[in-house]
């Protein structure tokens, strides 16, 4: 990679590591920059089930671990370390009610440790993860329907100034229940609206913005190019009348435009105030919701090809989360695969790249230096721009070409912009 020649002035932003320290420059082959798209990260255990994640599996985000079950009639459960992306095996899920998780299972982490399940699998059980062991606790209302749960349902976990409560779509009709943690005791409250049709198919799913607002995004069923998402009101436990737009029905599968629907391994997460989601049903596809704009975005797809070797799309199983502000999904589709999609970091963070990536870098040759690069795309994805215009503002100053390229800088973090009077970022260089 080279600096394009139109590239007329350089802006320097840093904090020396150490007065005096010098370095040389160059730039490192941008394979080495982490990665902006999907990536996939160590898959799951084969475990006791001898078989890879298929309905039934899930995800939820703890402290700084991600506890997963995989589904597929087996009692395999497990925590991962996103930081030093290992897995590690947790108590088996019991055999409950002679049935193991399948159809309809759903874990949420409500802190201390502690993961609430719903079994599913045609059951109402309700299980509590605690000490390293599993107890029952009281278990899921039959509810007016009289129906058990085996799908299209999920949960989400709340804590505010009323107490901590796990929001529960029973899913297939519109039922929807509060479990008070602290009184062990469940209540029911106003249906989901019904939209289109009154069901909540395979593949539907919740998500909590963090602070007042539950989304329940319907499966199968559209109205127009979308399909059909509400919002409830946390703090008054009531349904907004009007249904948000949902997940467009066009997307991008298999080199071209298609229309597909939400189904099996639809799920979603709230990552830096936006809802990012999975369409799952045999599909790469993912997208974002703004709630500011109200709009949905069509995102990277998942590629079809991992550690599993063969070619898998989300589907019965897929689950995503975020921890760290890092999107983690389960593929599910018999497969063990997870897969990551990058995160905003802040310029401390840029500049404390990880080693690999700089020994890597040094490993290119003679003329290589310990610093990686990013283009603007990764710069804004990356999330700095706001970062840069302050840094900039404070102790930024412009060099030359001339002195750009003698090198014998101070190691920090620098900025390359163009010359067409936008002053748009082409490269941010960082060099330690």
């Amino acid at each position: 990679m080279t600096i394009a020649t139109s590239l007329l002035s350089i802006i320097l932003a840093f904090s020396p590591i150490e007065k005096g320290m010098k370095s040389t420059f160059s730039i490192v082959d941008d394979s080495l920059i982490p990665p902006k798209r999907w990536t996939e990260v160590a898959p799951m255990p084969i475990g006791t089930g001898k078989y890879g994640v298929k309905q039934g599996g899930w995800l939820s985000t703890g402290e700084q671990e991600i506890y997963a079950g995989k589904g597929n009639k087996s009692g395999d459960f497990y925590a991962y370390n996103p930081s030093k992306n290992t897995w590690t095996s947790l108590a088996q899920i019991p055999n409950m009610d002679g049935k193991f998780p399948s159809k309809g299972t759903r874990g949420v982490y409500i802190g201390n440790g502690e993961v609430l399940l719903s079994v599913g699998n045609n059951t109402n059980a309700f299980w509590k993860y605690k000490r390293g062991s599993w107890e029952r606790t009281t278990d899921i209302p039959d509810g007016p329907s009289g129906k058990r749960i085996k799908g299209g349902n999920d949960m989400v976990f709340v804590q505010n100034e009323q107490g901590n409560f796990v929001y529960v779509l029973r899913g297939y009709k519109t039922e929807f229940w509060k479990f008070d943690v602290n009184k062990d005791a469940w209540f029911q409250l106003p249906n989901a609206p019904t939209g289109r049709m009154g069901k909540y198919n395979e593949g539907s799913f919740l998500v909590y913005d963090g602070n007042n607002r539950i989304y329940a995004h319907k499966a199968k069923y559209s109205s127009g190019s979308n399909h059909e998402m509400a919002e409830f009101d946390v703090s008054g436990d009531t349904w907004y009348s009007k249904l948000l737009p949902g997940m467009p029905l066009m997307g991008r599968h298999n080199g071209s435009i298609k229309s597909k629907r939400l189904k099996d391994g639809g799920s979603g997460a709230w990552v830096d105030g936006k809802l990012l989601a999975l369409k799952g049903g045999n599909t790469q596809q993912s997208f974002g919701y703004s709630p500011l704009s109200n709009e949905w975005t069509e995102l990277d797809t998942i590629p079809s090809t991992g550690s599993s070797g063969k070619r898998r799309r989300v589907n019965k199983g897929g689950d995503l989360v975020s921890c760290n502000g890092i999107l983690y999904a389960l593929k599910g589709n018999k497969t063990l695969e997870m897969w990551g999609y990058g995160r905003a970091l802040t310029l401390e963070e840029v500049v404390r790249r990880d080693q690999q990536v700089q020994s890597e870098a040094k490993s290119l040759g003679p003329t290589t230096s310990n610093q990686t690069v990013m283009t603007k795309q990764e710069a804004i994805f990356y999330g700095v721009r706001e970062q840069i215009r302050a840094r900039v503002n404070t102790s930024g100053r412009v060099i030359s070409e001339k002195e750009w390229k003698k090198g014998n800088l101070p190691a920090g973090v620098y900025f390359i912009f163009n010359d067409k009077g936008d002053r748009k970022i082409e490269r941010l260089v960082v060099t330690n």
